[in-house]
Order: C-alpha cells, then sequence, then structure tokens
C-alpha cells in the first residue's frame, strides 16, 4: 500500500490499432513488468494481420483480391473472420464486418458526416452483406461473393486483440490484471487489490466521459462499450449517430451508450455493437432469449490458446484511473442496484437520453450491478434490473 492506502498499480501502454492499449498490474506482479511490455508489443503483429490500413495486411489483401477470389489467411485470422460471422448469424445481422461502405456514405470514415441520399444508401447496402463471406476450413481461404464488398474488423478486432494479450500474460503467470484498448474494450483478470474481488471500474457518462455515472466490479470478464456520444452530426434538426444498422444503411438506436459484459473481449466487441444497434428493448429480449436457447446461445469459440474465457478489463470511463476510489461529492452511494433474476445471458447497462442534456435514463439486463451512482447524471426512477 502507499501512503493513501491505496494498491501501487503498474501501467503498460503500447500504440497500436489506432489507440493506446494498457496494462495494470497489481502490486504483487510489478516485477513482471518485462511480460507485459513483450505482451503488448505481440499488437503489431496483430495489426499488421487486420488493419485495412495497411496495404499488405490479410483483411486488404481479400479485399483486393475481388469477386469470386479465394485468399488463403493464417489460421489466426480465419478464427476472427469466422467468429465474426458466427455473431453475425446469431444476431441476424445487426452485428456485420461487411459494413465499411454504409459507414463511409455517411461520413464518418472521414469524421465529417454527411446525410447521404436513399439512392447512396441503396448502393451501399449492395456491398453488405456478411453471408456474401465464404469461408473454407479446409483450405482456410477466404472468399468475397459481392461485387464492392469489403471487409473491415474495427468491430471485433480490437476485443480479438486483447484476448490474444491477455492469454500470453496469463501463460507467463500473470493471472490478476488489467487490460483495456482505447479505453471501450476491457479485460479484468484476478484482482487489484489484496483486499477487494476483481477490479473497480466506472461506467462513463456517453457524453461526457469524464463524468462516471455509477461502478462495477469486473472479475474475470470482458467489458465492451458502444455509442455514438462522440461521433454524430446533426441535419435539419435530427441526430445521426455513427453506429449504423447493416441491415437498414441508416443509425437506429434509442440508446446513446451501451455497456456490455461477456466471458471474452471479441464477444464483448461484437455483441455491444449488435445490442447497440438493436436498441434496449429488442436487446433485453435477446439477452433473454440467448440465455434460455440451447441451440442458439453465444459461446466462445473452443479453446486455441487465445481465446480460452479470457476478457478485458476496464469501462469507457477512466480505464487509466482503475483501482482508485470512486469519491466525489456529487456521488451518492446507494444500495448495490441488483437484477430481481438472473436469466440474462449477459450484464448490460443501457442508457437512453433523458430530459436534461446532461441526463441518462438506465435500464439493466441480467447479472450486472452498480454502486456509487451519480444522481446528478442518472434519474433514479429510471434505474431498472430486469
Amino acid at each position: 500500500m502507499n501512503g493513501t492506502d491505496e494498491p501501487f498499480l503498474t501501467h503498460v501502454s503500447h500504440r497500436a490499432m489506432a489507440c493506446s492499449f494498457v496494462v495494470v498490474l497489481p502490486p504483487w506482479h510489478a516485477a513482471k513488468v518485462e511480460v507485459a511490455v513483450a505482451a503488448l508489443e505481440s499488437l503489431d503483429e496483430i495489426e499488421s494481420r487486420l488493419s485495412v490500413y495497411r496495404a499488405d495486411s490479410e483483411i486488404s489483401q481479400i479485399n483486393r483480391a475481388g469477386v469470386g477470389q479465394a485468399v488463403k489467411v493464417s489460421a489466426d485470422t480465419f478464427d476472427v473472420l469466422s467468429r465474426a460471422i458466427e455473431i453475425s448469424r446469431q444476431t441476424s445481422g445487426a452485428f456485420d464486418v461487411t459494413a465499411g461502405p454504409l459507414v463511409k456514405a455517411w461520413g464518418f470514415m472521414q469524421r465529417s458526416g454527411k446525410k447521404p441520399t436513399s439512392a447512396e444508401i441503396d448502393a451501399a447496402l449492395k456491398c453488405v452483406g456478411y453471408d456474401a463471406i465464404d469461408l473454407d476450413p479446409d483450405r482456410r481461404t477466404v472468399t468475397l461473393q459481392k461485387p464492392g464488398m469489403q471487409i473491415n474488423l474495427g468491430g471485433i478486432g480490437k476485443g480479438d486483440a486483447i484476448d490474444r494479450v491477455a492469454g500470453r500474460l496469463r501463460e507467463n503467470g500473470i493471472n490478476d490484471f488489467l487490460l483495456h484498448g482505447g479505453q471501450s474494450s476491457v479485460f479484468a483478470a484476478g484482482n487489484g487489490d489484496t483486499d477487494a474481488v476483481g477490479w473497480q471500474l466506472g461506467i462513463a457518462h456517453p457524453t461526457k466521459p469524464n463524468r462516471r455515472i455509477g461502478g462495477i466490479r469486473l472479475l474475470d470478464a470482458a467489458l465492451g462499450t458502444s455509442g455514438s456520444g462522440q461521433q454524430f452530426f446533426h441535419h435539419r434538426g435530427v441526430r445521426y449517430g455513427h453506429v449504423i444498422d447493416p441491415r437498414t444503411g441508416y443509425p437506429g438506436s434509442d440508446l446513446s451508450s451501451l455497456t456490455v459484459i461477456c466471458d471474452t473481449a471479441i464477444n464483448a466487441d461484437a455483441i455491444g455493437t449488435a445490442l447497440f444497434v438493436e436498441g434496449a428493448r429488442r436487446s433485453i429480449a435477446l439477452n433473454h432469449q440467448w440465455a434460455s436457447s440451447t441451440t442458439s446461445s453465444i459461446d466462445p469459440l473452443p479453446s486455441s490458446g487465445t481465446h480460452d474465457g479470457m476478457s478485458a478489463a476496464q469501462s469507457s470511463a477512466n480505464a487509466e484511473a482503475a483501482g482508485e476510489q470512486m469519491q466525489d461529492e456529487n456521488v451518492a452511494t446507494l444500495p448495490t442496484v441488483r437484477p430481481r433474476h438472473h436469466r440474462g445471458k449477459f450484464g448490460a447497462v443501457f442508457c437512453r437520453p433523458g430530459q436534461r442534456q446532461d441526463q441518462v435514463l438506465v435500464d439493466l439486463s441480467g447479472p450486472i450491478e452498480l454502486f456509487d451512482i451519480d444522481l446528478d447524471l442518472i434519474d433514479p426512477q429510471s434505474l431498472q434490473a430486469d
């Protein structure tokens, strides 16, 4: 412990995939900092395979090959694409790694934002469709079957990278750590303090990333946050966010943000995106459906040394400050918000716009608890555990 009675945490960071990946180690693993450095450096190889911004990446080679041309890829890349298609099927296309043409049509790839014409949306939709990706597991090849198709793993690649880094840490004897990529994809393993279970994290306000609406504890699980609070534009009085429904071609969600807790980071990233597209009511229904189904429940890929139940670590709120006590003069400590039951497959926090610009309405689904709720930011009447 240090002079403030808080654990001394070691932070190691590495820049990759257009964001900072950070490993946070508790005091008893501080001597293994070089292991953490080496694990993070493995991100460079992952990015070299998956990034569409690298002309020689495997994904870029697939995109250049064109219709009907089979491209052989590495086993790791094939696993990511297989998982992406599996989640697309299980979410009825709400998640789709071929949605890039739609994101481009709406101007979000250029981070400008513009309202496309219906003709432009229709043209982009013709290039979209996960079911037109042909995977041959025997030859380990990928073939695109639609003209103009492009694969972009931006919605799942970071989660895959976190799972693989987490696997390396565990293989080298580090079983207690917090790992995040860009603060929106997180994995928490073991404990961050000898006096506490798991890691204490904050759930960020959708439009005020430096404010927390409340806290959770994450133990051996991944957390992913999706939202359009930072990327959006207004057109004729209508607000359009950057998360596009691949099935309609339009942004469409009643949510400001969604935080989901899963077994792996790859699941948290992709499923979080899909549930955000679906909106709160439909997502809660899907959560219960997946939990009770024996045929369509979402399970991780079979263990290959990378997706073996490892997770990712912190929320989109202040991941850098993991482990610090969440004390604030505007924060009220309420009894922990507990779901009435735990039927949900995943724990999820749904944030919707409130009456005030900075206020949010919150719904909970599945096995999740909130504490230290900020009553300045959350309408307490909206807190529901479904």
